[in-house]
């Protein structure tokens, strides 16, 4: 009777120990072959990350150089266009550093337009019936802002 008594309590612990356990490949199979809901948590992101404001971004912009060329999409939109009216695209090799901020400029000689739109900024100075103009367009591209197009007439 002993070892049947014995037999008695062990069985029932045994099997409450087997039925209760699974075993890593059960677990595995089972997470990969049911599909996950996406929750609200989970749904994609309309708006980036990271927003950058347009007055930090200018102000590093027109003072560190190296900054000022990560921050250009080469090839640039746009062209200088000389007094002789010959028309130059830019790139790296003819690109000058832009370094007064539009906020800097005489508006008693120089007219100043400003454009904003949510990510797109686009500053306009001119000198009416002079020939003088330049356009800059800056685009923010996943919370960034970059100068994207560049005109400068100086006809």
């Amino acid at each position: 009777m002993n070892y049947l008594s014995r037999f008695i309590w062990i069985l029932p612990v045994v099997l409450l120990f087997t039925s209760c356990h699974k075993t890593s490949k059960e677990i595995t199979r089972k997470e990969h072959s049911a599909p996950k809901a996406e929750t609200p948590e989970v749904k994609k992101r309309s708006k980036p990350l990271y927003y950058e404001p347009f007055n930090s971004f200018s102000s590093r912009f027109h003072s560190d150089s190296l900054f000022q060329i990560k921050r250009i999409k080469f090839p640039v939109d746009g062209y200088l266009v000389n007094p002789e009216g010959i028309e130059t695209p830019w790139d790296k090799n003819t690109w000058l550093m832009h370094r007064m901020p539009i906020q800097q400029i005489d508006t008693s000689e120089f007219k100043v337009k400003i454009t904003e739109q949510p990510g797109v900024r686009i500053e306009e100075i001119f000198i009416e019936g002079s020939g003088f103009r330049t356009r800059r367009v800056f685009k923010q591209i996943k919370g960034k802002w970059y100068l994207t197009s560049y005109i400068d007439e100086q006809m």
